[in-house]
């Protein structure tokens, strides 16, 4: 009688034990992978330098440090080609004056990549910044990611950030901090759909197994 106690009481632990690992397991399968974060580190435009030399006054290419943060703990991720479309905000139009493509690249697990790159302008009506002022240029980035955890791999998901960055009459950025480029669509319903079918299997496995 006593064994038959302590097997029923061992067989609950077991399947206690077994449950939560299954929880924690499916959680860090399913739950919604935080996209990487994207910020510019620097970013630099001669002709706005106000120092610059005549060899270099006419000079409109800009300079750019591009960050990108994959902060998961157990997802890498699959980056496409990344898109980078450059704006002049003073001129007032949506015809960007530059951009760059990012080739496809892997990003492991909570890993930092830089990727710092010169873009040739064009079109652009460039004005001087008097002293102590700053004008502004609008970055935006679009690209798909892939997440993976162990053998499992996500479909794609887009990414659109964009920021605006403010040089000042250096010909650099203006905030010393780096400037994430945010992205002002809402969440997604998916994670808590995610959420609810975990908590209906956890239900299913303790009540049944």
């Amino acid at each position: 009688m006593a064994d038959s106690r302590r097997g029923g009481f061992c067989g609950s632990c077991f399947s206690l034990i077994s449950f939560a690992i299954s929880i924690t397991l499916s959680y860090w399968l399913f739950k919604t992978p935080t996209k990487p974060s994207c910020s510019i580190q620097a970013f630099y435009v001669p002709v706005l330098n106000h120092a610059t030399n005549s060899a270099t006054a006419t000079n409109t290419t800009i300079y750019f440090d591009l960050k990108l943060e994959n902060r998961n703990q157990l997802k890498s991720v699959y980056y496409d080609p990344i898109t980078l479309t450059i704006y002049y905000v003073p001129n007032v139009t949506s015809v960007p004056i530059g951009s760059y493509t990012v080739p496809e690249f892997y990003q492991g697990r909570r890993k930092t990549t830089h990727r710092r790159e010169l873009v040739d302008t064009r079109g652009a009506d460039f004005r001087p910044v008097s002293n102590g002022s700053v004008v502004a240029f609008r970055i935006d980035l679009a690209t798909k990611v892939r997440f993976k955890t162990w053998w499992w791999k996500t479909g794609r998901k887009n990414l659109a950030v964009r920021a605006l960055v403010e040089v000042n009459d250096r010909g650099e950025k203006a905030d010393e901090k780096g400037i994430k480029l945010k992205s002002g669509a809402p969440e997604l319903e998916r994670h808590h759909l995610r959420v609810e079918l975990l908590v209906a299997f956890g239900v299913f496995f303790f009540v049944f197994i």
